[in-house]
């Protein structure tokens, strides 16, 4: 495989801006050009660093290869290296990150368990490649800093010999079992080299029978007020996130943030001492950030050695794409690792939250990215259909982001007009409409979903009526698109005061893509109103755009306000 895309095209892929960066792609550029000088300085405040190593840097010499194929443990090791200690140079680098005698806790994710015959492992991409942890724990003992080094996980897929209520018959689990896939290596096979370098230095911790306390979410939960935490969480000094490059059904990707799940134990959260379906999986995006800000990654490393894409975490299809995002912000790791993998970071729940939180940075024209290889990085990884816990929402086919925040005007009695109301113009002028918050135009905001529930909204003294929703779409140049929209009753959709929507008969069976409508923005403010019925029953709507790949498009951003 020759890498043929240049650093500028690249940048412009990658670094094009999220949000309201509409300048990112130039920021990006600027910055690369004196991106040593700015890094060894210090990284300016409100930005971050990321390293991207792939095994066709130049550097690896004789043990370069190609991205997409399989490579041997002395590669791996190789690649690993390169990005730990050659491409992250920033002031969260490893070596920085860790002091002297601090404990350690590395965090990979085991969700499954090959050889068990109840387990649902299929590929390799499922679980953070046991070579990656290895040569993380040579490092680490290379650097003479870390007086104790923890592996810790509680599978989602399997019980750790030893726990109440296992089958009699297991004779292996997570960590005993041998992996052919990772050179035959288990998890205590990686301890015993280890306490042979240094004795008594590096042990497993299994979450599920780890002492648990019930903590409040430090800052406020967004799902749950509390969680019963694991002590090795909360107690340990440093705690490296060692992720894989994973799609996922629920939260778009699974990466340094979601593989936060693994903490929340399943005897707690599970059923029969596994899984994790306790947890409030139609907020997955919020739990995802509740956990992680328990003890906020002091590091990650994701890896796509072995990664999965397609029908995530579990049932997708393996693949080889030898890439290493490393650095000391894992939201900004996590931004840089969803591009790569094609998507736009702004549309991962869980990127947006923990930035949100202020946990990291999650704009990518904020983003150092370091390493001499990482132009070749960029792989439109198959996605994960959308799907929720409620089967209402769930969908055969991926799609970013809708726009959670709307202004409101209505509900309008409707009850004794023609055609309930949906050729009636309650705004005097509705293809002209341009509200501002105040009056008869209220906020409404939706947490968790794209789907905006009206009937829910107004305390379900919505029927017979009409109400209008409005935002301004706000795009850096002219740009084509799709306009999704989703509604169960009557709609009209006008944009830049041009009707572009107008279905009085819906399904009634809600989608978010029930209508796919062929947009062009305009640069700068473009108003965008919805007129949506309802008679009786359920009444709600979505809105969101949509590039040629399914992602919110580069560039754009929802705003109440021209």
């Amino acid at each position: 495989m020759v890498c043929r895309i240049s650093r500028r095209r690249f940048l412009g892929r990658l670094g094009a801006g999220v949000g309201l960066s509409w300048a990112g792609a130039v920021v990006a550029e600027e910055q690369l050009k004196n991106s040593t000088d700015a890094v060894t300085k210090a990284t300016p405040p409100g930005y971050s660093a990321v390293g991207v190593a792939t095994s066709a840097d130049k550097p690896l010499g004789k043990l370069r290869a190609d991205l997409d194929t399989r490579i041997n443990g002395a590669e791996v090791d190789a690649l690993v290296r390169r990005a730990l200690l050659d491409v992250d140079d920033s002031k969260k680098r490893l070596s920085n990150t860790i002091a002297r005698g601090d404990w350690v806790v590395i965090k990979p994710n085991i969700v499954t368990c090959c050889n068990l015959p109840f387990s649902r492992y299929t590929c390799h991409g499922q679980v953070t490649d046991l070579r990656v942890v290895k040569t993380l724990i040579d490092v680490l003992l290379q650097q003479g800093k870390a007086k104790r080094i923890t592996i810790a996980e509680d599978g989602g897929d399997w019980q750790c010999l030893g726990e109440k209520g296992i089958d009699p018959e297991q004779t292996f689990d997570g960590w005993t079992v041998k992996w052919p896939e990772f050179d035959n290596l288990s998890y205590v096979d990686i301890v015993k080299a280890a306490n042979k370098k240094r004795p008594g230095t590096v042990d497993i911790v299994d979450l599920n029978m780890d002492p648990c306390v019930k903590v409040a979410v430090p800052g406020g939960g967004m799902a749950l007020k509390e969680y019963v935490v694991p002590k090795t969480i909360l107690n340990c000094d440093k705690l490296i996130s060692a992720a894989a490059l994973k799609t996922n059904n629920y939260a778009g990707v699974t990466l340094a943030l979601k593989n936060y799940i693994g903490i929340a134990p399943s005897s707690v959260y599970g059923y029969e001492g596994t899984t994790k379906l306790r947890l409030p999986h139609d907020q997955i995006n919020e739990v995802i950030v509740d956990l992680f800000s328990f003890h906020p990654a002091d590091y990650a490393i994701i890896t796509g050695t072995r990664g999965m894409e397609g029908y995530g975490p579990i049932w997708g299809d393996d693949l080889a794409w030898n890439v290493v995002i490393a650095g000391g912000d894992p939201v900004a790791c996590d931004t840089v690792a969803s591009r790569i993998m094609g998507y736009n970071p702004w549309d991962i729940g869980a990127i947006h939250n923990a930035a949100a939180k202020r946990l990291g940075v999650n704009d990518l024209a904020k983003i150092y990215v370091r390493g001499d290889g990482y132009a070749c990085a960029l792989r439109r990884f198959k996605k994960a259909k959308k799907e929720y816990p409620l089967d209402t929402f769930s969908l055969d086919r991926y799609y970013g982001r809708g726009n959670r925040c709307w202004l409101i005007s209505g509900p309008h009695d409707a009850a004794s007009l023609p055609n309930k109301g949906f050729d009636h113009d309650f705004l005097g002028g509705e293809s002209a409409a341009r509200p501002r918050e105040g009056g008869q135009w209220r906020r409404m905001e939706s947490k968790y979903f794209d789907y905006m529930d009206l009937k829910k909204h107004f305390k379900y003294q919505a029927e017979q009526c009409v109400t209008y929703a409005f935002t301004y779409i706000l795009s850096d140049a002219p740009k084509k698109c799709r306009l999704l929209i989703g509604n169960q009753k009557g709609a009209k959709v006008w944009l830049n005061g041009r009707l572009v929507l107008s279905d009085s008969s819906p399904d009634p069976k809600f989608s978010f893509l029930q209508h796919r409508v062929d947009v062009e923005l305009q640069k700068g403010p473009n108003p965008l109103l919805i007129k949506v019925l309802n008679t009786v029953g359920k009444y709600g709507f979505s809105a969101a755009l949509a590039d040629e790949h399914e992602n919110t498009p580069f560039g754009v951003a929802y705003q109440l306000t021209a």
